[in-house]
């Protein structure tokens, strides 16, 4: 019988675990905050910006992820997404948002994996405040990475990850899908 009940609690254990879903990031429903990154990799390109009001009407995947977070694993979801994301939108860009202590190093850092993973559609911007990430953005400083979909001025979706890898890419498609239909 013991034996029963802890291998019940393992599989509900390990099944929460490998969910990974935290809450982080604003609310559906909320007016996308302002988020003032640099950008090293993108649009504008070496320019310090407010992507909040930049990217505003249009729509964005925000992938914030801590450096201390950044992973292969990590990398390949954010891969998966940029191969996926213009076949739903020709106007979607994903904002790589880079947390860390260090804003310089991050800098010369981030066109390293841009040049390794050749992603299309994704800006690499480092956020140059505090490195838990701006305050108004709600991030959970457990989660792998947060995804928050945005667009028409709107929060459509924010969840936190702590097992983030590729496997996510439909969940996260399927809910920027869900955000340009406006269901």
């Amino acid at each position: 019988m013991r034996s029963c009940i802890f291998s019940l609690l393992l599989v509900a254990v390990v099944g929460t675990s490998a969910l990974g879903d935290v809450v982080s990031g604003p609310f559906q429903g909320d007016d996308v905050p302002p988020l003032k990154a640099f950008v090293v990799v993108g649009e504008p390109d070496q320019q310090s910006v407010n992507l909040g009001e930049l990217r505003l009407e249009k729509p964005t995947i925000y992938f914030f992820v801590s450096a201390n977070m950044w992973s292969r694993p990590v990398a390949r979801l954010l891969k998966s997404l940029d191969e996926q994301i213009a076949k739903l939108s020709d106007e979607a860009v994903i904002c790589f948002v880079y947390l860390t202590g260090d804003v310089p190093v991050a800098k010369d850092y981030l066109p390293k994996p841009q040049m390794s993973l050749k992603l299309e559609h994704t800006w690499w911007t480092v956020y140059e405040g505090d490195q838990v990430g701006p305050g108004e953005w709600g991030l959970h400083s457990d989660a792998d990475c947060t995804v928050v979909i945005t667009t028409r001025g709107k929060v459509r979706f924010s969840t936190g990850y702590t097992s983030a890898n590729s496997t996510l890419t439909d969940a996260v498609l399927k809910e920027f899908r869900r955000a340009l239909t406006g269901e």
